[in-house]
């Protein structure tokens, strides 16, 4: 499965409109996963990583530790838009002299500014490494190779000295061997490492909660005093830090926006974020993913959904969940099964003790048993059977919906929240999964059905044994299904799963011919 979730929702009034996927990961003291929505994927670290090159180089700290406020080595940590005021910083700073000498020994793909205005200026004079978003970095490792003697030619190698002092970082800062890294080539040509989402985030939090005169300590001031050279005008993580004085954030190449916190209530040695965004370089975006985290701490997160939209998150922050919710019932002999159908039994055929264990055993149970799903052919004749259904009504979006209707069967006007995904559950705590079979469970109305296949639902299910009542003979909720290729899903226990949208996974198996299959139903947040 994907790493990636749906992390936010913008809604024009009850139609969701966009969906944002990525991944937002926050770290504590610990270097434990605080909150998270998605998984914890391995990403290139790209230009998150800038504060901890620039602390791999060991450049002498009286070249750089002086005013942070003031400081050329400000947007080495950084990936400036080269907007026209930075880029005249950055030539007045290297127009002569060694500093000059260095400038033109970078060895940087040319481009053209990321900031618009001044990339319009520039653009019929062709691209220049000045206006790189790593330019500084570069002309700093060169710098480093004069200062320690390395080699100015090969610093773009990974076998340079650099990136041994580099990897030695990283050990030193996450207590990990990265010895045996793996490496990407990142878009200036530098050699960047493979790392996961949490240790990325809890380098940010070690920096910004970094002991005062410490070589980190000080590029986390040249960063927090100097947010318009981290980033630029308008940018994510420039806002961010002007907005929450003390907080250091940077944004990354191809949707990547790490931010360290500051000790805080609760987190007495701080807080990291990084989020990913599985849509590439949307910094909006990414400034949108991290609200819950950055609301849930009392932060500016200055970032609204656009006019017209309202905005719905699909993850909580810090909120403890389950990874998953396994909806399906447990099967045994006392597992409740329509009259006159066949219950649950299981017959051992070997049983074998000793050093050479081995038990095989037989099942004989109606396919209607736990959790299922109803195939085509169970209600109507010529229809598939479920080894020919469409799998993918069985895996995707998915919500849970409480419904307690007034007269035991579920009408479109019994359903008050708003349809938000295209596989519906219905929750109406009217049978028990174990013991006698309760007749008078809850079922939908073909009413309901029409009304669901109104709204694009690709699946409907309950908790009950059927979505029809138990006294129907021509079971009109199945038939409808039939005119929206809707999957039934009946039998899940959802009594601990509160309302809301996941991810359903419910295969059938692929039994030939077969009317229904029991399913391994189970809801991911």
């Amino acid at each position: 499965m994907t790493p990636f979730e749906k992390v936010y929702s913008l809604y024009r009034e009850d139609c969701e409109e966009v969906a944002v996927a990525g991944a937002v990961v926050t770290v504590d003291s610990s270097g434990k996963v605080a909150s998270s929505c998605g998984e914890d994927p391995r990403i290139p670290a790209r230009s998150l990583l800038k504060p901890f090159q620039f602390l791999s180089l060991h450049l002498p700290a009286d070249r750089w530790q002086v005013n942070p406020s003031h400081n050329r080595y400000a947007p080495c940590a950084g990936s400036i838009s080269a907007n026209a005021e930075q880029v005249a910083g950055l030539q007045a700073w290297y127009r002569k002299g060694k500093a000059k000498t260095l400038a033109e020994g970078v060895k940087l793909p040319p481009a053209l500014p990321l900031d618009r205005a001044h990339k319009e200026q520039v653009k019929n004079r062709g691209e220049r490494t000045i206006y790189h978003t790593c330019f500084s970095k570069h002309v700093a490792i060169l710098e480093a190779c004069e200062a320690h003697g390395w080699d100015s030619e090969s610093y773009l190698s990974k076998d340079h000295p650099f990136f041994h002092s580099l990897v030695a970082t990283l050990s030193d800062l996450l207590s990990e061997n990265f010895d045996e890294v793996e490496w990407l080539t990142d878009g200036c040509l530098l050699p960047t490492p493979v790392l996961r989402m949490s240790q990325l985030a809890d380098l940010y939090r070690q920096l910004a909660n970094s002991e005062p005169g410490s070589n980190r300590h000080w590029i986390y001031r040249l960063m927090v005093e100097n947010p318009r050279w981290i980033g630029g005008e308008g940018r994510t993580d420039t806002r961010l830090m002007e907005s929450n004085p003390g907080l250091v954030a940077k944004e990354g190449a191809d949707g990547l926006l790490a931010i360290g916190i500051p000790s805080c209530e609760g987190y007495p040695k701080g807080l990291g974020i990084v989020v990913k965004m599985s849509g590439g370089y949307h910094m909006k975006s990414a400034g949108m993913a991290a609200v819950p985290v950055m609301k849930a701490l009392g932060l500016e997160s200055i970032f609204v959904p656009p006019p017209g939209h309202s905005v719905r998150y699909h993850y909580e922050a810090f909120q403890k969940r389950p990874r998953f919710w396994d909806i399906s019932p447990k099967v045994n002999a006392h597992t409740p099964v329509w009259p006159g159908d066949k219950s649950f039994a299981r017959e051992s055929s070997l049983d074998v003790n000793g050093g050479d264990h081995l038990t095989l055993s037989a099942i004989h149970t109606t396919l209607h048993v736990g959790a299922h799903t109803d195939a085509p052919n169970h209600f109507q004749s010529g229809q598939a059977g479920i080894d020919a259904v469409d799998l993918f009504r069985y895996w995707g979006s998915c919500q849970v919906i409480s419904v307690r209707p007034e007269r035991g069967v579920i009408l479109p006007k019994d359903v008050s929240t708003p349809i938000r995904a295209s596989r519906i559950l219905f929750k109406t705590s009217s049978f028990q999964a174990q013991g006698e079979f309760n007749q008078s469970f809850t079922s939908l109305s073909p009413e309901l059905i029409q009304w669901l296949g109104g709204h694009g639902v690709c699946l409907v299910g309950t908790d009950s044994p059927s979505i029809d009542a138990f006294q129907s003979k021509e079971l009109p909720a199945h038939k409808m299904t039939l005119e929206y290729s809707m999957a039934i899903l009946e039998g899940v226990d959802l009594e601990e799963v509160p309302d809301g949208c996941y991810r359903l996974q419910a295969l059938p198996l692929p039994l030939t011919d077969a009317d229904a299959s029991p399913v391994r139903a189970v809801l991911y947040p």
